[in-house]
């Protein structure tokens, strides 16, 4: 690779500096000169991991479907960015993850190219699939399908770009659950040996982790800088190369600074108490629930004090083993997702009631003690 492909390759996606607690991301992209984005430290990285589902699909759903319609129109392509960008523009304050998920989708519709500072995955190709893209397939492999991998864009076809808009999802999915697993292994104490950091940790993933390694495309640099090109502010600013990048730099911020996070006694998630620093419980509303764990997660925990169901413990227990079979190569990745959401599911009936705890025990037996021969 020469010097020009490196520099190519090595274009900054964004800068990233910190601020009396709070983590700004700096942004630039043809369809908007410059955005700024900022957050407690830790509540973006949080946040992106309960990023719903179906809110994600139907944003890109939207914009999929505008550009349908003007193109059939013949709307010049200046305009038709301009409208998606517009109508998306609330979207754009949601999350900083999910801004730059959002330019990458603009980069397909409205350029014909993937932008794999984006697309940081490295899948094997289903030679079986005649279609060229099959965005239920796991083992897609975006780079093998459209690109020389040295380069971080190339062109799509018109009839691909429906099948990355939706191929987008499915990475942001998977990100959700490798920086999930990550904070959880990290920062998570039922997961770890007494006694050690969070810093050692995370340098012990770094070095010996074959998973952490594979999912974690990062490496930025430091420099002093303007903040925003347009004010005479300066600051330390990282450079920031990939959508791994962002992450892991509010990963390491986080440890760096010690931020605290907590594991809600009612879905055992972590999360990072805002309100009120000795909060039991988090914000979100859980699969099977309809109002958020500060709000029923004390009536859970009576009831599972009261009947002696250490529901939580007994899921925690299990996920741990699936975990470390899968990580170990026991079983495949895509099957121990499928397990956990499974499972996920079985607890929070068991606690509404409408699963008995003796066969919510029995599915966890059966299903996470069993090995694949």
């Amino acid at each position: 690779m020469n010097e020009n492909e490196i520099e190519k390759e090595r274009t900054q996606l964004a800068t990233g500096f910190l601020s009396k607690g709070n983590l700004y991301f700096n942004h630039k992209s043809k369809y908007i000169k410059e955005h700024s984005s900022y957050n407690k430290l830790g509540i973006g990285l949080m946040d992106f991991i309960w990023l719903d589902g179906d809110l994600l699909r139907n944003i890109f759903h939207i914009m999929w479907s505008r550009y349908v319609e003007m193109k059939i129109n013949n709307v010049k392509n200046d305009i038709i960015a301009y409208t998606i960008i517009k109508l998306c523009e609330r979207f754009f304050r949601i999350n900083s993850y999910l801004f730059v998920y959002l330019i990458a989708a603009m980069d397909i519709l409205m350029e014909s190219r993937i932008d794999f500072r984006v697309f940081t995955y490295d899948f094997e190709l289903d030679d079986d699939d005649d279609d060229g893209i099959n965005i239920d397939d796991p083992d897609f492999n975006i780079k093998t399908a459209y690109a020389d991998k040295e380069d971080i864009k190339t062109d799509v076809t018109e009839a691909d770009k429906h099948d990355l808009m939706q191929f987008l999802v499915t990475c942001i999915n998977q990100r959700q659950t490798i920086v999930e697993d990550t904070l959880d292994r990290i920062l998570g104490d039922e997961n770890t040996d007494s006694g050690q950091s969070a810093m050692k940790r995370l340098c012990s993933l770094q070095e010996d982790d074959e998973f952490f390694r594979k999912h974690w495309h990062s490496n930025f640099e430091t420099r002093i800088d303007r903040v925003i090109e347009s004010a005479n502010v300066y600051n330390n600013l990282t450079v920031l190369y990939t959508i791994d990048d962002m992450m892991r730099y509010e990963l390491v911020q986080i440890i760096l600074r010690n931020v605290k996070y907590k594991r809600c006694q009612s879905c055992g998630k972590l999360f990072l108490p805002v309100r009120r620093k000795n909060a039991l419980y988090c914000e979100r509303i859980m699969l099977g629930q309809t109002r958020p764990c500060s709000e029923v997660g004390a009536n859970i925990v009576f009831v599972e004090k009261r009947n002696a169901n250490p529901v939580l413990k007994i899921h925690r227990e299990a996920y741990n083993r699936m975990y470390k079979r899968a990580q170990g190569g026991y079983m495949e990745w895509s099957d121990f997702e499928d397990w956990k959401k499974c499972a996920i599911e079985k607890r929070e009936l068991c606690h509404t009631g409408d699963l008995p705890l003796d066969e919510f025990l029995q599915w966890i037996d059966e299903t996470s003690r069993q090995r694949k021969l």
